[in-house]
């Protein structure tokens, strides 16, 4: 009988609706992880595919020695999707890439360079960067920290693309996505799933590493070409993980420096970046409030 082969060691979740050229780059630059000394059997993929039609099916064929799953469900949402991968994840560690990121060729290698040796209990954060400026999507230190149990705003130094969590312990806290959080939920906040996320990891014992030489890139985006409804999703959805989590202050500090912007920009005739950033303090308010009243 042939030996059982040991499970992978990262488990990577791809939540997909309505895209197949930007999951194909994604694929494409998993594949391309073999110019590193990554051996392709030590990762699986599952794309939870959560499209009506069957787009899918030409992208993923076009990778035949990826070690691909595919999970098809009925329900629309972000954190449902990650839900389910979450589930079907065998992995030790477990990561939750957007189907528009992608991977230089060096960072999975990197990943599991940083987790070697005994399994793993802690978490990682990396950096995710714009491909032509190399701007970090999200400010946060410039060197390596570590961030202790029971962190509050170090939770917001990394969005959910460059997250990266021990799986074994998530499953013994019975951590799982909020699904009132997040991109496609029927609950009006469109984002934060990812920063729930990490703060439920810390909250139960889980510190996390925060390396900002390990990198993913991800498209840049504009905030005044963003329409106001997706404004509001968002900033609804920070708003109602302050308000979860007793993060008022954190609040009123982004709302504060939102403020002090829009009013910056104004001075500088940058009018639609300073409807953007008067749009979402205000939207983030009403997220904060609004947030738990069914």
């Amino acid at each position: 009988m042939a030996p059982t082969p040991p499970p992978p060691e990262l488990s990577l979740v791809i939540p997909t609706l309505g895209r197949t050229e930007e999951l194909r780059r994604l694929l494409r630059s998993i594949l391309d992880q073999e110019r590193t000394t990554l051996s392709l059997d030590r990762i699986e993929i599952l794309v939870v595919d959560q499209n009506e039609d069957d787009r899918l099916s030409a992208v993923l064929a076009a990778f035949p020695t990826l070690p691909i799953q595919r999970l098809r469900i009925p329900s629309r949402g972000l954190s449902c999707a990650k839900n389910a991968g979450l589930d079907r994840a065998q992995g030790r560690l477990v990561s939750f890439p957007d189907d528009d990121c992608w991977y230089p060729p060096e960072t999975l290698q990197s990943i599991l360079d940083h987790f070697s040796g005994d399994p793993p209990s802690r978490g990682l954060f990396f950096r995710a960067l714009t491909p032509d400026t190399r701007k970090p999507l999200v400010q946060a230190p410039d060197t390596p920290q570590q961030i202790p149990v029971g962190s509050r705003s170090e939770a917001f130094w990394s969005p959910q693309i460059a997250q990266v969590f021990p799986l074994a312990p998530l499953k013994q806290a019975g951590i799982r996505f909020d699904e009132r959080l997040g991109i496609g939920t029927s609950s009006g906040f469109g984002s934060g799933e990812d920063t729930d996320f990490a703060l439920q990891a810390l909250t139960a014992g889980i510190a996390l590493d925060y390396d900002p030489r390990i990198e993913i890139f991800h498209p840049a985006v504009d905030p005044t070409t963003m329409t106001t409804e997706k404004t509001r999703l968002y900033a609804h959805g920070f708003g109602a993980v302050c308000r979860k989590h007793g993060l008022a202050p954190h609040l009123a500090w982004k709302v504060l420096k939102q403020g002090v912007g829009a009013a910056l920009s104004g001075a500088q005739l940058d009018f639609p970046l300073a409807r953007h950033r008067a749009w979402t303090a205000v939207e983030r308010l009403r997220g904060f409030f609004s947030f738990g009243r069914d």
